[in-house]
C-alpha cells in the first residue's frame, strides 16, 4: 500500500506540472474559474484532441464516483449492522435480490447528487470529506502515540511493515501537520448562495460545526446506548489491554492463542461428532 501512495504521488505531481507548463495563456486560464483545467487542456492539444481527453477524464471520474459510492455504501452498511448510525435499522438493509446494502448505496448516490446542486455546496462537501479523511487517519496515529507514551505499545506490537524508532517523531509531526491542515480547511472562506440576497459566508466550519452538535446530541440521546462497538474477534484481548492501560502480552502471541484455541474447538467438536 504505500508503494501505491508512493507511485500515485509521484504521477499525481507529474500530471499537475505538465499541466502547469502547458498553459499559453494563464489570464484565460485563471478567469475559467472551475474550467482552468479544461482550459489549459485545450490549449495545449486543441479543442478536439483536448476534448477527447477530457472524456476520458471524465470516464476515469465515473468509475472513482462508483469506487466512491461502494466504498461509503460498504461504512455506512458496516456502522448501520453494529447500530452506529441513526435509522439503522433502514439502512443495513441488504437487497434480497442482489445481496447488496441497496438502502445504504442509495442512501450515498442521493447525497453525492445534493452536493453537486451548487458549487459552493460541492466545495464544502468535498472540503468536509477532506477534513473526515484526515481525520481518520490522525485518531489511530494519536492512539499509538498515547499508548507508546504509556508503555503499553512495546516493539513487539509493531507489524512487518513499520517505522522503529521514527514512529513516535513521524507520528508526532503527522498529527501536527493534519491538526494544521483541519485548522485551515474549517477558516477557509468557502461562501454558499443560498438564495439570491443571503450568502453563508465561512460555510465549511459552520457547516462542520452543526454537524459536531448534531453528533453529540445522537450520541447523548441514542448511540451510547445502542452502539457497542464493532466486533473485534481476535483483537478483542489487545483492545482491552488498550483501553485498560495495563500492559499484557504481545498481539503476536494472543493472535497465536486465539488461533489455537479455535483449533482446540474445532477438533473437539469434531471428536464430539464421531
Amino acid at each position: 500500500m504505500f508503494l501505491s501512495v508512493a507511485i500515485s504521488g509521484i504521477f499525481g505531481f507529474a500530471l499537475l506540472a505538465l499541466v502547469t507548463l502547458s498553459i499559453k495563456n494563464p489570464s484565460a486560464v485563471a478567469v475559467a474559474g472551475n474550467n482552468a483545467f479544461i482550459v489549459a487542456i485545450q490549449q495545449a492539444v486543441g479543442s478536439r484532441f483536448g476534448g477527447v481527453l477530457l472524456w476520458l477524464v471524465t470516464i476515469a471520474m465515473w468509475f472513482c464516483g462508483c469506487s466512491s459510492i461502494t466504498s461509503s455504501s460498504r461504512m455506512v452498511y458496516a456502522f448501520s449492522r453494529d447500530n452506529g448510525l441513526p435509522l439503522s435499522k433502514y439502512w443495513k438493509r441488504v437487497s434480497k435480490k442482489f445481496h447488496t446494502p441497496a438502502v445504504a448505496i442509495w442512501l450515498i448516490a442521493f447525497i453525492a447528487f445534493l452536493s453537486g446542486i451548487s458549487d459552493g455546496i460541492y466545495a464544502v462537501i468535498g472540503t468536509m470529506s477532506v477534513i473526515g479523511l484526515y481525520s481518520s487517519y490522525c485518531i489511530p496515529i494519536a492512539l499509538k502515540l498515547r499508548a507508546q507514551f504509556r508503555g503499553i505499545w512495546t516493539s513487539k506490537e509493531d507489524g512487518p511493515w513499520h517505522l522503529g524508532k521514527w514512529s513516535i517523531p513521524v507520528g508526532t509531526v503527522a498529527c501536527l501537520w493534519i491538526g494544521f491542515l483541519i485548522i485551515l480547511m474549517v477558516v477557509s472562506p468557502t461562501n454558499v448562495q443560498l438564495t439570491s440576497h443571503l450568502v453563508l459566508h465561512y460555510a465549511t466550519g459552520k457547516i462542520i460545526f452543526v454537524v459536531l452538535a448534531l453528533l453529540v446530541i445522537d450520541y447523548l440521546t441514542n448511540a451510547r446506548k445502542t452502539f457497542t462497538g464493532p466486533l473485534l474477534g481476535s483483537y478483542e484481548k489487545f483492545s482491552h489491554q488498550l483501553t485498560n492501560s495495563q500492559p499484557a502480552s504481545p498481539l503476536s502471541q494472543q493472535l497465536n492463542a486465539s488461533q489455537f484455541q479455535l483449533k482446540g474447538d474445532l477438533t473437539n467438536q469434531q471428536h464430539h461428532q464421531n
